[in-house]
């Protein structure tokens, strides 16, 4: 992966295929950039991160739904 120099970039690495699930650290990066990368997706993303029991760790679990 190379370095992204603007926002769709970075989007287009985030939710570039073969990438299924997506595990997101808010310590890392908040939260908003991601989601705003799922607003322009073509793709449907599921929030799992309450199914996997983490809500409220900091840590989100997204998968693209087929």
């Amino acid at each position: 992966m190379g370095i992204a120099t603007s926002p769709t970039e970075r989007c287009d690495q985030l939710l570039a295929k073969p990438t299924d699930i997506i595990i997101w650290v808010e310590s890392k990066a908040p939260l908003n950039i991601l989601q705003s990368c799922f607003a322009t997706s073509e793709d449907d993303w599921q929030d799992l991160t309450e199914e996997y029991g983490v809500k409220g760790s900091g840590y989100h679990v997204f998968r693209r739904r087929s």
